[in-house]
């Protein structure tokens, strides 16, 4: 795409990342040969992740109402 010469530094780390990317690309298809495989199992992953999104959400909801409770306290306290 860019035709521009670039630093060695620069070059291993677009080789680096090309060589990554077959890998990363193997990984979708063997979930996805899985989940052919056992499709009860994608309605389990699907839950699992639906829960824990759903428990990571009341843990950040509950910091975020502590930290405004804290500053109201102090806002109130001036």
């Amino acid at each position: 795409m860019w035709d521009y010469p670039k630093s060695p530094r620069h070059q291993a780390a677009i080789d680096k990342m090309k060589a990554e990317q077959p890998r990363e690309a193997a990984r979708p298809a063997q979930v996805k040969q899985r989940r052919e495989i056992d499709p009860t199992q994608v309605t389990k992953d699907q839950e699992a992740a639906r829960l824990a999104t759903q428990a990571k959400t009341a843990r950040l909801r509950a910091a975020r109402l502590a930290r405004t409770d804290e500053s109201a306290k102090k806002s109130k306290r001036r």
